[in-house]
């Protein structure tokens, strides 16, 4: 089911410190270091929410978003478990709200080359009526010190409307 975070940040918090360290989750935060979680007490900037299953956060999304031109500039996703259901299930109603319930007129989102999340990304984009708009190289330092490419994807309202009217 998909909730707001706020309502979670003490588990949130305890799952991001878990993983701190492990090389699973470093595509993530796409930077070397790590700072305690914190869920935003507004959602002036930041729109987030959780995947939960029987009272349990199984995940976090969030949209980084620019009122003024009512862009979501970033997308955050972690599975903090196995891929199911019910979190993917989520994270598809998590991204259609962005354009049904709160009618941003465009997404644009990035994921590290590489991730493993990465093919699946590309299916959503083309989907959704959107498009890989290009990669920068070396972009990002992971916690593991190498450099790592970055993807742009973006995905237009009207685009969105299209897809899913086909």
């Amino acid at each position: 089911m998909l909730e707001p975070a706020l309502k979670y940040e003490s588990q949130l918090q305890q799952l991001f410190l878990d993983r701190w360290y492990d090389p699973k989750y470093m595509y993530y935060n796409n930077y070397s270091w790590r700072d305690q979680f914190k869920v935003a007490t507004n959602n002036w900037e930041y729109m987030e929410f959780v995947s939960t299953l029987n009272g349990e956060v199984i995940g976090y999304f969030n949209a980084k978003i620019d009122r003024d031109s009512l862009v979501v500039t970033n997308i955050g996703a972690v599975n903090f478990y196995d891929m199911n259901f019910v979190f993917a299930k989520d994270f598809a109603k998590f991204l259609r709200n962005l354009f049904d319930v709160f009618k941003f007129r465009k997404i644009r989102f990035t994921v590290n080359v590489g991730n493993p999340i990465e093919p699946t990304y590309d299916k959503l984009a083309i989907r959704y009526g959107g498009r890989i708009v290009g990669i920068w190289k070396a972009e990002d330092k992971l916690m593991d010190g190498t450099y790592s490419d970055r993807k742009l994807y973006e995905i237009m309202r009207e685009d969105y409307l299209a897809a899913k009217n086909r």
